[in-house]
């Protein structure tokens, strides 16, 4: 017990310890505040008592616990009738016609209030009816962003939405008039008569009406509010959306797409009205506010629609070759969306059915030709036109079989020569990429040689100046999509091999040249002969023959497999052809010729290779009746001469002798 000594007791004092007409009092939990209205001030308990008639901790309203008289100062008080404590301390001081407002719970007695509302400062007490003016306030509350007022004398409740920072600061809102200058009273859903206490549950404000016996709940804006667009549908194809509205005591509301509601204007509570979005494409949001008949308003809500009208652009496919590949290709897929934006991807491969695919894509297709139609998903649902390609697959590496050389179980082949030949058929699938290229390396160099393919895939080559030795010769076949074929094979030269070179290695790789006849004829010691009649002759370098115009005339020899040789008789401007077996092998007949001298020229084609021309031989021709070859011939002719010479000797010596007698 507080204010007496015990409970028999019941006098009245101004002390610490006792009061005179306590009206109001109120807890934090912590602390206890006191308002005694007849001796004008408030004490404050620093911690609640737990044992009776415990004194005070400070006063204020007085500059000591043993003063009661009334004033109109920062730091006097005049009948206060409530108070309330949330961090500041609100007191009601009713009869200066004022609210006081401490920022801080004050430590020292007579402390001096930080701020008045309803008065221009802390030395007036006039009363009155507008937005800043009381008159005779009582209750006073407070929910941490308002605070509450009972106007008794005005019939009303004032709140403002925000604590006062500032003397003097007016009311937003006025409950139970029409107006702030309004004081009437009255029994009435709308109107007060002499209303007192006040309390808030954060959500409805409770007021007691003196004179009407009745107290009023109010709720603070409308509760339980909310709202949905298209009955929480995320996009929109449409300007015009249908809202959904739920709320407890909502009288008007307030929509917008600015968070400022710049432009709107209140209108009747609906819980189904429309909103007309703004022009353009993507998100929108909307924000809602609601007030109540008393004028509270809640919070702003805010939901959000995308609005989109337009389907996706086509796609863009990227990564698609151009032309054969030997792989399947990792797809990329591109597409562009104004409003919602893009959802997904979808394939059809060959009309086998649509398929959702990411952006990034790899298919698993086999060899062929596929036709590939993409298309676009925004995230409302809307699709873009198929862009359609084509993907060229090759798998499949190209085959190939030889014919020539003949390979024994270890893929060996033989040669006393020099050379052997490539021959075979290369070959693609017809409905893939097609051959590109043959082409041999030998011994890993890195040469590569190119064999040439016809249309059909067949090939034929030579491979010349192989060392002395086991050479491998490394065969490779690629289709125009990359696949590769290799075949290794093992050639074993018993006979020659390349020349040497000024730097003392073999001719091999860029430096193996095709020889003429007579340079082949001195590397390898393989004999070119000449056949005059029945008469052969091996031809030396260069070499001059007499021959007759009747002789029949033959040259062979042996050169490089499948070479071609070229004869030029430079006298008749005569070109003769001829080409060499698989061993080398060749003979050419050549034609009569008239008696003079002939200069017979030479070159040798090989694998697109074409020697220079070289002299081979000169050919002098007599007439068929003057024959070297038969000597009674040259008997007679000498005869014929001794006896032409004797018969001459005679002759003069018969002159002489008749000159003398």
């Amino acid at each position: 017990m507080l204010g007496q000594p015990d409970f028999n007791t019941a006098i009245l004092g101004t002390t610490q310890r006792d009061f005179n007409t306590p009206r109001n009092i109120f807890s934090d939990g912590e602390r206890l505040f006191i308002a005694e209205r007849n001796n004008n001030r408030v004490v404050i308990y620093n911690s609640i008592p737990t044992s009776n008639y415990a004194p005070a901790d400070v006063v204020i309203g007085q500059p000591d616990f043993d003063t009661s008289s009334w004033a109109t100062t920062q730091s006097k008080f005049y009948g206060p009738h409530e108070i309330y404590f949330d961090g500041k301390l609100f007191i009601s001081d009713g009869f200066n016609n004022r609210i006081l407002i401490y920022n801080s719970i004050p430590t020292t007695n007579g402390a001096p209030a930080d701020i008045v509302i309803g008065q221009p400062d802390f030395n007036t007490r006039t009363s009155g009816t507008t937005s800043q003016k009381f008159s005779g306030p009582y209750g006073v509350y407070s929910d941490g962003k308002r605070m509450f007022v009972t106007d008794m004398g005005n019939h009303r409740v004032l709140i403002y939405n925000s604590i006062p920072t500032s003397n003097y600061a007016p009311a937003d809102i006025v409950i139970g008039q029409p107006d702030f200058t309004t004081k009437t009273s009255g029994t009435t859903q709308r109107k007060l008569y002499g209303p007192l206490g006040l309390f808030c549950d954060g959500k409805r404000l409770f007021v007691g009406e003196y004179n009407n016996r009745r107290v009023l709940i109010y709720y603070l804006g409308p509760q339980n509010s909310s709202f949905s667009i298209n009955n929480n549908a995320l996009y929109a194809d449409a300007r015009e959306v249908g809202l959904s509205l739920s709320s407890q005591g909502a009288y008007q509301m307030l929509i917008s797409e600015s968070s400022n509601f710049s432009g709107a204007s209140w209108q009747t509570y609906s819980s189904s009205p429309t909103f007309t979005l703004s022009d353009g494409e993507g998100e929108k949001t909307l924000y809602l506010k609601l007030r109540d008949q008393a004028e509270f308003e809640t919070e702003t809500f805010s939901q959000k629609i995308t609005y989109d009208v337009s389907p996706p652009s086509a796609v863009t496919i990227s990564n698609l070759p151009s032309s054969w590949a030997n792989s399947n290709p990792t797809l990329t897929f591109a597409a562009t969306d104004v409003g919602s934006g893009i959802d997904r991807y979808e394939i059809n491969i060959n009309d086998g059915g649509w398929n959702t695919v990411s952006a990034t894509y790899t298919p698993n297709l086999p060899s062929g030709t596929h036709t590939l139609q993409v298309k676009a998903y925004d995230k409302s649902g809307k699709v873009s036109s198929a862009s359609s390609d084509k993907l060229y697959l090759d798998l499949e590496p190209p085959t190939f079989k030889l014919s020539q050389p003949s390979l024994d179980k270890a893929n060996k082949t033989t040669t006393d020569t020099g050379s052997i030949v490539l021959a075979g058929k290369a070959q693609d699938q017809k409905t893939l990429s097609g051959l590109k290229e043959l082409y041999f390396t030998v011994n890993n160099s890195q040469t590569k040689w190119k064999v040439n393919l016809d249309k059909a895939g067949y090939f034929h080559y030579t491979i010349i100046n192989l060392r002395k030795g086991e050479s491998t010769i490394h065969f490779k076949l690629a289709d125009k999509a990359g696949n590769l074929t290799s075949f290794d094979f093992k050639v074993e030269n018993t006979g020659f091999g390349p020349p040497i070179t000024q730097e003392g290695v073999e001719a091999e790789g860029e430096q193996a040249k095709v020889l003429p006849l007579l340079a082949y004829m001195q590397q390898t010691g393989k004999p070119l002969t000449i056949t005059i009649g029945n008469k052969t002759l091996t031809l030396q370098d260069k070499q001059s023959l007499q021959i007759t115009d009747k002789s029949p005339l033959a040259l062979a020899g042996q050169i490089y497999p499948n070479a071609q040789i070229t004869l030029f008789i430079q006298s008749k401007e005569q070109t003769l052809i001829t080409k060499a077996d698989e061993k080398g092998y060749f003979s050419i007949t050549l034609p009569k010729l008239k008696v003079g001298t002939h200069n017979i020229y030479s070159q040798v084609t090989l694998n697109d290779y074409t020697t220079e021309k070289e002299h081979l031989l000169t050919l002098s021709v007599k007439p068929a009746w003057y024959s070297f070859s038969n000597i009674y011939f040259d008997l007679i002719l000498a005869l014929f001469f001794l006896t032409l010479v004797t018969f001459l000797v005679w002759f003069l010596k018969k002159r002489r002798f008749k000159s003398k007698n």
